[in-house]
């Protein structure tokens, strides 16, 4: 009897699917369970809230019970269940507050129908507040337990790269190691290149016909389509026949290619019923862009206000030591190419000379970032935000022309998405990679999630360097950035 090889690995991420999922309904429930009793604890018994009301405490519990299965459908179909959706990204936060808003909903709706005399209002909004707290924590933990379970190759996906060129192989060294983006990356599948071709750490494992066979033999979990590297007549013929195949249960995922270039938007219209990709001027509009607003003016006035005796000591430190002068003044570009002045307090960074005096302090402010403290007050005036691109030099704006336009399309910010990365980012290519990602995936949750890896990187003082600092020699600048910079041609 032949050994199913390829149905062993598929087993296995069953199991460990059903783990997944098993684990995290049972945490929502305990959550909810758990959020609704402390909520009539402080509105109902407590001290903190007291209210005295006449229902009988059993309808409380009874409205719970009743809506607790609604709740956990309807996460389901907020996609909080979803694989794919899951140990990753901010978007699972968003769906886990918009779930609690619609439950919340469902749970107004059966406090109605049952009609329980004297009801305690205030005990719904209380519920929601810490229901939505209660997942919400939960899930971030949870993640670090599943995390810390990839070391033993739990909860990881093989994945197959369609195409073979840079742009390929720049998504392959993006999703290594495993262990840390739950990807692994089993090889290519080209059409140019022959099998068993080696692709710097992988291979080609088969041609573009043979995909649907070698998913199976392989056990493929997602299948990653890179457009700019095969002709648009082999991507349709492709896209085409996965979609007629109904054996194949592995998620398609494409790499958009001209998208890559693009930070805004994409909104579908449709003209005479033909469907048009119509792209957006600016990445972040709409309630986004108020959010986000709303956030870097109330975080940056309350940090800058608490900052300020920080600030002092470091400045009085700076000036015994002898540092001249004690903030710098930079010019940068913002947002649209107008350059504005950025400041910084004076440190040892690893490019400049030893400073005679006071080492130890100014490699300090270097490493945990404090050297930034100043940035504030650009964030109160609204020409930096507190999560953005890195602040580009107009000096090195050569170094960027590839990427800039879509830098100079938001603020500059005083961390990013490289403060985020679990992975060192050695290359050039891989930050702008980062700061595309955030542009064309930003949510004032991801903004949250960068801020608060921030302040553990600063706890630990991990310093992200420029990837910069180690760029290539530079490209011929292109018609674009000579018409923007026509005095640095």
């Amino acid at each position: 009897m032949m050994r199913d090889v390829a149905g062993e690995p598929k087993q296995a991420m069953r199991k460990q699917k059903v783990v997944l999922i098993g684990t995290l309904v049972l945490l929502d429930v305990t959550m909810i369970i758990a959020a609704w009793a402390i909520a009539y604890h402080l509105r109902i018994t407590g001290e903190i809230l007291p209210y005295h009301p006449t229902a009988d405490p059993k309808q409380y519990r009874n409205i719970v019970l009743y809506a607790l299965p609604l709740w956990i459908i309807i996460f389901g179909l907020c996609r909080l269940y979803d694989r794919e959706e899951l140990l990753g990204g901010p978007q699972e936060y968003g769906n886990v507050v918009k779930g609690c808003l619609i439950s919340f909903a469902v749970m107004v709706g059966v406090s109605i129908l049952m009609r329980p005399a004297d009801f305690a209002r205030g005990w719904l909004l209380l519920g929601l507040v810490l229901t939505t707290a209660f997942v919400g924590v939960a899930r971030f933990l949870a993640r670090r337990v599943f995390y810390s379970l990839r070391q033993n190759g739990w909860f990881i996906q093989r994945a197959l790269i369609v195409g073979a060129n840079d742009d390929a192989r720049a998504i392959a060294r993006q999703l290594s190691p495993a262990p840390k983006t739950g990807v692994e990356v089993v090889g290519f599948v080209d059409e140019y290149l022959p099998v068993q071709t080696p692709v710097e750490h992988w291979r080609v494992v088969a041609s573009t016909s043979n995909l649907h066979v070698i998913t199976r033999e392989l056990a493929i979990d997602q299948v990653i389509l890179v457009s700019g590297a095969m002709t648009w007549e082999s991507l349709d013929q492709l896209l085409r026949g996965i979609t007629l195949s109904k054996q194949d249960t592995y998620a398609i995922k494409v790499s958009p290619g001209m998208y890559e270039t693009l930070t805004t938007g994409v909104r579908v219209s449709y003209k005479n019923r033909v469907p048009l990709l119509e792209i957006e001027r600016a990445p972040i509009t709409g309630i986004d862009a108020l959010l986000k607003g709303a956030l870097d003016y109330s975080v940056g006035c309350l940090a800058l206000a608490l900052s300020l005796p920080l600030m002092l000591f470091i400045a009085a430190g700076l000036y015994l030591i002898g540092r001249r002068p004690i903030i710098q003044d930079l010019a940068v570009l913002g947002k649209n190419g107008v350059p504005y002045t950025s400041r910084r307090f004076q440190a040892e960074r690893p490019q400049s000379e030893p400073w005679p005096r006071g080492r130890a302090f100014g490699k300090f402010l270097y490493d945990s970032g404090l050297e930034k403290l100043p940035q504030l007050w650009n964030v109160v005036r609204g020409t930096t935000s507190l999560v953005g691109p890195r602040p580009v030099d107009p000096r090195d704006a050569s170094m960027y022309q590839e990427w800039l336009p879509n830098l100079l399309s938001l603020k500059p910010g005083m961390t990013g998405a490289r403060a985020s990365s679990s992975q060192s980012v050695l290359t050039l290519e891989q930050e702008m990679r980062l700061e595309l990602y955030y542009a064309r995936n930003y949510s004032i949750w991801l903004d949250l999630q960068i801020l608060f890896q921030t302040f553990v990187r600063i706890l630990r003082r991990e310093r992200v360097a420029r990837a910069s600092d180690v760029s290539p020699q530079e490209p011929a600048r292109p018609d674009w950035y000579v018409s923007i910079f026509p005095s640095q041609h």
